[in-house]
C-alpha cells in the first residue's frame, strides 16, 4: 500500500514539475517578445523626437516637403533604426499665430527582427516657424 501511495505522489509531483517548466518557458518567450516591442517602440519615439528637434533647429524641414529619413539612434546598444516620413497637412491659427501642422509617421525597427520587431507611431505636431520652431502641440498614436 505504501508503494502505491509513493508512486502516486511521485506521479503528481512529476506532473507539477513538467507544468512549471512549461510555464517558465512560455513566460520567457513573452518577456522576450515584450523586449523586442519596447525596443522598436522607443526607436519610433526617438524618430518623433528627432523630427521635433530638427524642426526647432532647421527651418528647411518646415517647407512641407515630404521626405523619408532612416537613422540609427546614436549610442544605442542595439543599433535601433527608425524611418520617419512627414508631410505638411495645413496651417492652423491659434490666437492669431499661424502654426504649420505636420503628420509624422515614425517606424522603429528592432535589430535582428526585420518583420516582428516593427512598431509605427503616428503623430500630429503643430509648429510655429517664427519662434524657433517651438512645438505647440504634439499628439501620438500607435
Amino acid at each position: 500500500m505504501a508503494l502505491v501511495i509513493a508512486l502516486v505522489m511521485l506521479l503528481i509531483l512529476t506532473v507539477v514539475g513538467i507544468n512549471a517548466v512549461t510555464t517558465t518557458t512560455f513566460e520567457t518567450s513573452i518577456s522576450g517578445n515584450q523586449r523586442i516591442y519596447n525596443t522598436a517602440f522607443y526607436g519610433a519615439d526617438g524618430g518623433l523626437e528627432d523630427f521635433r528637434i530638427r524642426a526647432q533647429n532647421n527651418y528647411e524641414i518646415l517647407q512641407g516637403i515630404t521626405t523619408f529619413n532612416t537613422q540609427t539612434l546614436p549610442g544605442s546598444p542595439f543599433n535601433i533604426t527608425y524611418n520617419v516620413t512627414y508631410n505638411q497637412i495645413g496651417i492652423k491659427e491659434r490666437g492669431g499665430i499661424p502654426y504649420q501642422t505636420f503628420r509624422i509617421n515614425s517606424e522603429g525597427v528592432a535589430p535582428s527582427f526585420p518583420t516582428a520587431g516593427r512598431v509605427t507611431v503616428e503623430s500630429i505636431m503643430e509648429i510655429y516657424p517664427g519662434g524657433g520652431g517651438n512645438v505647440a502641440e504634439s499628439r501620438k498614436y500607435n
